[in-house]
């Protein structure tokens, strides 16, 4: 599954929009952090988001 998102990024990104899109939910993810959203749907959405900015460290 993570070798099909990173041909999904590869085809669909360029490396300097894969960036932007990486700082700008990391900025999203830290505002929402400071709130306590602290239920199930959040903190998956946030293990799905860490699992994508790590597989694209390897781009």
């Amino acid at each position: 599954k993570v070798s099909n998102w990173q041909h999904l990024v590869n085809a669909s990104l360029s490396k300097h929009q894969v960036v932007f899109n990486i700082t700008s939910m990391s900025f999203l993810l830290e505002f929402l952090s400071k709130y306590d959203f602290a239920n199930q749907e959040i903190g998956n959405f946030v293990d799905k988001m860490d699992s994508y900015t790590s597989m694209v460290k390897y781009l």
